[in-house]
Order: C-alpha cells, then sequence, then structure tokens
C-alpha cells in the first residue's frame, strides 16, 4: 500500500504543477490501509478454507457410512444360497445373482451424492427377491409410489437398511406385510420428498423409539447419514401406542429430505 501511495505521489508530482506532496503521509496511509486489508483478507481465507475442510470431512464421513454393509444381510443370503444349491439349484443361483446385482450397485454408487428413487426400489426388489426365497409366501410387499416421483433424487443405498431392519426383526411372523409409501409435501418453503416404510410386526420397544436406533448397526447408520442432507429426518413411531400389548402392533420408519 505504501509503495502504491508513493508511486501515485509521484504521478501526481509529476503531472499536476503546485500538487502539495503527501510525504510522510505516503507511510502512514499505507500502513492505515494495509494492515486492515491484510488481516481481512487472512480472515476471508481462513474462513475459506475451514469451509472446504467441513465439506471434505462430510463428504469422508458419507463414504464411510455407506460402505457399512450390514453382515447380516450377507451371511443371510449365503446361507440361503447354501440352503438351496442342492435342493433347487435354479432358486439359489437367482439369489446369487440378486446378491451379486446388489453388491455390483453399491460399488457403482459409491462415489455418486444421489441415485433416481426409481433405481433405489429396483435395488429393494432385488434385495425382497432374495428375502422372498427364504419367508416364500409369508412376505409381502406393497408400493405406493407416485410416477412424478420416480425421478427424485435421494442417497444410494438409504431405504435397503429400513427394509431389512423390518425382515429382520420380524423373521417369526406368520405373514409380514411391507409397505412402502412415498409422496411429495410442502415443508420450510421447500419441497420434502417424505418415505414411509410400514409393517405390521412386534413394533419398536420404547427405548428404539426414544433413541432413533437399536443394537444394530443399519439404523445408527442411516440416522447419521440423514443428519448430513438438506431438511434430512427421520422418525420412527408405532401403529400402536399400548407397548405392553402381547399383540402386533407394527412399526414405520419415515425419512424425509430436500428434493
Amino acid at each position: 500500500m505504501s509503495l502504491g501511495l508513493s508511486i501515485t505521489n509521484q504521478l501526481l508530482l509529476f503531472t499536476f504543477d503546485g500538487y502539495p506532496s503527501m510525504g510522510n503521509f505516503v507511510f502512514f496511509g499505507g500502513f492505515t490501509w494495509g494492515v486492515p486489508i491484510y488481516f481481512i483478507t487472512r480472515y476471508i481465507e481462513s474462513k475459506g478454507k475451514i469451509s472446504q475442510e467441513k465439506q471434505a470431512r462430510k463428504q469422508a464421513q458419507l463414504q464411510t457410512l455407506r460402505y457399512q454393509l450390514n453382515p447380516h444381510f450377507m451371511f443371510n443370503s449365503l446361507n440361503t444360497i447354501s440352503a438351496y444349491i442342492h435342493s433347487n439349484p435354479n432358486l439359489a443361483d437367482e439369489v446369487l445373482h440378486e446378491l451379486a446385482d446388489i453388491l455390483r450397485y453399491s460399488l457403482d454408487t459409491g462415489e455418486a451424492n444421489s441415485v433416481s428413487l426409481q433405481q433405489e426400489i429396483a435395488i429393494i426388489d432385488k434385495y425382497l427377491k432374495i428375502e422372498k426365497a427364504r419367508f416364500g409366501d409369508r412376505l409381502t410387499v406393497n408400493l405406493d409410489i407416485p410416477a412424478d416421483l420416480l425421478n427424485a433424487q435421494v442417497p444410494p443405498l438409504i431405504l435397503q437398511p429400513i427394509v431389512e431392519n423390518s425382515v429382520k426383526h420380524n423373521a417369526q411372523q406368520t405373514q409380514l406385510t411391507i409397505t412402502i409409501k412415498v409422496e411429495k409435501i410442502a415443508k420450510h418453503k421447500d419441497d420434502i420428498i417424505r418415505i414411509s416404510i410400514s409393517d405390521n410386526g412386534s413394533g419398536f420397544s420404547e427405548e428404539v423409539l426414544v433413541k432413533g436406533y437399536g443394537k444394530g448397526v443399519g439404523m445408527k447408520n442411516l440416522q447419521q447419514r440423514m443428519q448430513q442432507l438438506a431438511h434430512g429426518k427421520v422418525s420412527l413411531t408405532n401403529v400402536s401406542s399400548d407397548m405392553t400389548s402381547t399383540s402386533n402392533t407394527g412399526a414405520t420408519v419415515m425419512v424425509e429430505m430436500a428434493l
């Protein structure tokens, strides 16, 4: 700043007759303006670096959470293949292909922040085909998804842990029905996509309802992933609030995020 003012002062002296020299004010003026400009610039740069580092940490956390596949799913799928490999080799081969497709999808979307809801539903369908090989007609799935929302963007593998949790914790059901419903709502002055996955099983315990997840990895992983999204939210409810009842109550996991 002082150098710039000094050059400016000399140019003005050379150009205009009678122009009074700034003298020592060249140095003091440069110091007065230079110091605050320097610190303001450094502050802006530091804020930018902090923002970049925060975003990098956020992306790293999302990558880590996405790669935490629930081992129960893998073990159950391999057990199903093993159980049918001699008695029903065609079914075992079909399950093996579905499992390979799911793992391939997981790898292919590893760097993607979002995929279409249609892609997610296709993977859920493959997962449920594996489970139906185990449960047969005892497992029924209903879909209530408007066609205009199939292209909505959602995080990859965001639904599979919810469906898996429902199947795993209601494996003894005589008849398990899972319903997936998708709708668009207006909230926070933005369009929100709401995905509800309900079942007619035993419902959540009071502890799980309070914490938002149980002892497993899947639902806790889901909660952490949704916290990284705009308007991301996961809520757990039971069809009946009477947790002392021995009859099945059913449970619903509702996921919300900005469109």
